[in-house]
């Protein structure tokens, strides 16, 4: 026996192992620069709460991912210090301000890396715990070589904390059926609680909470009028509201955010999940190996894997009802699903008496797709970023100090603003009379930068469809019009921009193509080309469909330079 268990132990530690070197190799990609749409939103967040004021003023996600980020960031500061790396806070902030990459490591080891890794690990604890041995090292496997989950381990993010707890949570929650003593209710509500503090959408279980509730009643008058569920709930709230408490401190606001997330999501049908997210975030056999795991579960009658069915069909239906197109947002069912699929093959094999030759195909049907996308992932990951390559150019062949028009940031090089240009937004802020202490902060840091003049330094104009915005951010600011003769008025010298653009300004291109020298070209595509079928949901982060994946040899887009030829 205890040899078995020493064995046991040995497996799932070489399948963690492998899981964390799929999520730990490349996840200092794009850095020092900041490519990731979502990242800052996050770590800018943890670090203002340095300056005192921990109510987040924003709602669209929970803040407690933030506040665990800035107490990672608060021991940073005081082993910095200890080791003299930082001498004062100000000068931790001018860290974060001129190289943010350590900062970003951070969060995206514990946040992603570690997280993700320990998700399959809890994941191989319910499986054993409710199932079996096999079935939880199956799933482990499953779980520590999918591609979605492998590739949005490497991102500083809500995603995988809440991947984490909901693993927990679910395990808990099936423990109500197996006893459902009053502890276990409680419990429950505090992981539930505690789900909906890290990303709202955690709220979902309820579902599987109250499924698993019903099946120890078999009334459901008797069930909702427990008073063990009735605690859970008060739990739960209460957990939310301690974890958030600027939710109820600054409700109004709070509630106006919360409207204004829900109307970004929208009815995506009921099929784009599925095609896309699914099968290109697991693979087709993963994904069928589930859906008939599942309909094997319905047939058995087995309650544990009904509740956790029931969490994965309405967590789906869901996301076609209300949700974006981002496939990150079926991360909550891809652990369960996998769940399903070792389930199923498993009673294939018991069944069928598969010999382990043809067990094994089975398997590496399931593992070839996701090893696959991860392993180009990682690779690219490792590879400089197509915006950084078109920064260094940059840097070499254009004129310091010039005036550039950029098109979108998440899809060209970040270049630094010249002395002339921070020291006008040093005074927009003094007009304004705003207290924008950050921002004062980060203008500071620039400036001493910007006065070693140690950097490719220019003028920069951000394109943009919509000139007139109230609250603009301070450093996307001025903004131009897509229109070639504003940038000719503006004395633009250079206009960098991606082709992605294209199909939204074609008369812009156009235009720019007539009155402008194309100059340069940098592109993370093997063949050259610019003209590929884009992937429109993951362009400010890793291509996600497989195509898109084989064709490079870097992240990033297309990045084009023009200039604009001036007599004298």
């Amino acid at each position: 026996m205890e040899q078995k268990n020493k064995k046991e132990r040995w497996l799932i530690f070489w399948i963690l192992i492998a899981g964390f070197l799929f999520r730990v190799i490349g996840v200092s990609f794009g850095l020092p620069h900041l490519y990731h749409a979502d990242e800052p939103i996050l770590i800018n967040h943890a670090m203002a709460y340095g300056a005192g004021d921990f109510n987040p003023h924003f709602f669209k996600i929970p803040p407690l991912v933030s506040y665990i980020l800035f107490i990672l960031y608060g021991i940073y500061f005081l082993l910095g210090a200890a080791i003299g790396l930082f001498s004062n806070p100000f000068n931790f902030a001018a860290h974060f301000i001129t190289n943010p990459a350590s900062f970003y490591l951070i969060a995206r080891f514990f946040l992603g890396v570690l997280t993700g890794t320990a998700t399959v690990y809890f994941l191989f604890c319910l499986t054993k715990k409710h199932f079996s041995y096999e079935r939880a090292l199956l799933t482990a496997t499953f779980l520590a070589t999918c591609f979605i989950h492998i590739q949005d381990s490497h991102y500083a993010y809500v995603d995988m904390p809440l991947l984490l707890i909901l693993t927990i949570a679910l395990s808990s929650i099936l423990d109500l059926l197996d006893g459902g003593s009053k502890k276990a209710y409680v419990l429950v509500g505090f992981w539930v609680g505690l789900a909906v503090a890290v990303k709202y959408n955690g709220v979902f279980l309820v579902a599987p909470v109250f499924a698993a509730h019903y099946f120890r009643h078999r009334n459901f008058i008797s069930a909702v009028t427990d008073v063990k569920i009735i605690l859970s709930a008060f739990v739960s709230c209460l957990t939310f509201a301690a974890l958030n408490s600027f939710s109820l401190i600054d409700f109004h606001f709070f509630y106006h955010q919360i409207l204004e997330q829900g109307q970004a999501e929208h009815f995506l049908g009921w099929g784009h999940h599925f095609f896309y997210s699914l099968i290109g975030g697991i693979g087709l056999p993963a994904v069928i190996a589930g859906i008939l795991g599942m309909i094997m579960c319905g047939v058995s009658l087995n309650t544990k894997k009904v509740v956790l069915s029931i969490f994965c069909i309405c967590y789906y239906l869901i996301l076609c009802v209300k949700s974006q197109q981002y496939a990150r947002y079926v991360l909550p069912i891809v652990p369960f699903m996998l769940f399903f699929a070792s389930d199923f093959l498993l009673n294939i094999k018991e069944r069928w008496k598969l010999n382990r030759v043809s067990f094994g195909v089975l398997i590496i049907c399931i593992l070839t797709p996701s090893i696959a996308k991860a392993c180009v992932t990682d690779w690219l990951f490792l590879k400089p970023d197509a915006r950084t390559v078109a920064l260094s150019w940059a840097k070499v062949n254009l004129d310091n100090h010039s005036k550039v028009a950029l098109g979108p940031q998440f899809f060209t090089p970040r270049f630094s603003m010249d002395l002339t240009q921070i020291t006008q937004k040093e005074r927009e802020i003094g007009e304004k009379n705003n207290h924008l202490k950050t921002q004062q902060l980060r203008l500071k840091v620039l400036k001493e930068q910007a006065l070693k003049k140690e950097d490719f330094q220019a003028e920069l104009f951000f394109l943009s469809d919509e000139i007139k915005i109230t609250n603009a951010f301070l450093f996307s600011t001025p903004r131009l019009p897509y229109n070639v003769n504003r940038l000719i008025d503006a004395r633009i010298d250079y206009v960098v921009v991606s082709p992605f653009e294209k199909p939204r300004q074609i008369d812009f291109f156009d235009n720019l193509k007539q009155n402008a020298v194309f100059i340069h070209r940098v592109t993370p595509f093997r063949d050259g080309k610019q003209e590929l079928d884009y992937d429109p949901y993951a362009v400010t982060a890793a291509p996600f469909i497989w195509h898109d994946l084989i064709s490079r040899n870097s992240l990033g887009q297309v990045v084009d330079f023009y200039e604009f030829k001036r007599d004298g």
